[in-house]
């Protein structure tokens, strides 16, 4: 009997030893990287005006640390080739070794603001392919901060469907793309659809993994997103 009641003595003061607690607190981080830059040609004449922002984000094929790869696709591309755009252009370059980091992301956008002159309700995000993912993830880690968003050949999980529901997506797939297959996407989107967002969805009948030549190409795409502004309600 006194063997039992010292054990019991004994596993009450062990149990006292520790106790189970939990914490939350914010960390700060540096963050790095390079980027193209792409100033509208009016930009330095009205030093009161701000303009709207763009962010482009490549894909798998031109991480790495030659900037001018980043000039193979997308807006960098159409800009090369002597293409004037109303926007300040932002083309980061993602490291070799990873993919798109929100943090890295959103320390560029911070700088941005800070460096030019941004109209904060007018920032857009568009990539391709990996950058079309990209375009997804930061859109749901900072749903407040977008007037509309256009990842091509893209996937997401549908569980990130209420998180972007109130930002326009004009979202465009290749049915027949053989590296990121449509079904990637289609959930994520028929979600957003029964959710009521507001949601534009091509899918290019024949198109394989690169249908996202046309669309930086046409005047379409960007039209599209100068139309909108950053909704206040949020």
């Amino acid at each position: 009997m006194l063997v039992c009641i010292g054990a019991i003595m004994m596993a009450q003061v062990a149990q006292a030893l520790q106790s189970s607690e939990s914490f939350s607190r914010p960390v700060t981080i540096s963050v790095e990287g390079r980027y193209l830059l792409y100033l509208p040609p009016d930009y330095s004449k009205d030093r009161r005006k701000k303009f709207p922002l763009l962010l482009f984000l490549h894909g798998s094929g031109e991480r790495g640390r030659d900037l001018e790869m980043v000039k193979r696709h997308g807006p960098p591309k159409e800009i090369e080739k002597g293409r004037q755009f109303e926007f300040v252009i932002l083309s980061p370059q993602c490291d070799e070794r990873g993919g798109w980091q929100v943090p890295t992301l959103t320390g560029l956008l911070d700088e941005a603001e800070h460096r030019f002159r941004i109209d904060k309700d007018r920032e857009y995000v568009t990539g391709l392919s990996m950058g079309g993912m990209g375009t997804y993830a930061l859109a749901a880690a900072q749903p407040k901060r977008f007037a509309a968003i256009a990842p091509v050949s893209a996937a997401a999980n549908v569980s990130i469907a209420p998180k972007i529901k109130d930002i326009p997506i004009w979202a465009t797939h290749g049915a027949m793309d053989p590296t990121v297959n449509i079904s990637g996407e289609r959930p994520l989107i028929d979600e957003l659809t029964r959710l009521g967002a507001e949601v534009k969805y091509d899918v290019i009948p024949d198109g394989q993994h690169d249908v996202w030549t046309p669309v930086y190409q046409s005047n379409a795409l960007y039209d599209w997103l100068l139309r909108h502004v950053r909704r206040k309600q949020r």
